[in-house]
């Protein structure tokens, strides 16, 4: 089954970040723009995706998304059960990218973390014989 998927958002400004009143406005977003297709709409109806987080589970936006006429999709926030690898991947990518400021900087410092753990990810394969690795 094919699905698509719409993102009429542009990325907030530089440390601001999401609280009820924000993602209020951007359900607006969303719905506005969602509204100029249609097809989109009525095939399917429209589903949004969102975790758990207090800001998607408030009154506010619960209302919200009731008055839209939407069903929701969750997904847990910090489902640290569901890929810790993941989790423990973002929060070095964090640690080594912090304090970067120029664009260049960024890129090099992500470039370097994803070789150091590919390098990493071999040298666990070659010495677990090529077989499953299982932390």
């Amino acid at each position: 089954m094919e699905h698509e998927r719409y993102h009429p958002l542009q990325p907030l400004e530089h440390r601001r970040t999401i609280n009820a009143d924000v993602y209020y406005q951007q359900l607006d977003c969303v719905n506005e723009k969602l509204c100029q297709k249609p097809a989109l709409v009525i095939r399917k109806g429209v589903i949004l995706q969102h975790d758990n987080g207090w800001q998607h589970s408030s009154k506010q936006t619960q209302e919200k998304i009731r008055l839209l006429e939407r069903k929701v999709l969750s997904h847990p926030s910090y489902a640290s059960d569901l890929a810790p690898m993941d989790f423990h991947l973002f929060r070095s990518l964090k640690h080594d990218i912090r304090g970067k400021r120029s664009e260049r900087k960024l890129k090099m410092a992500i470039q370097t973390f994803g070789h150091k753990r590919l390098l990493s990810h071999w040298a666990a394969v070659d010495k677990n014989n090529g077989d499953y690795i299982l932390d």
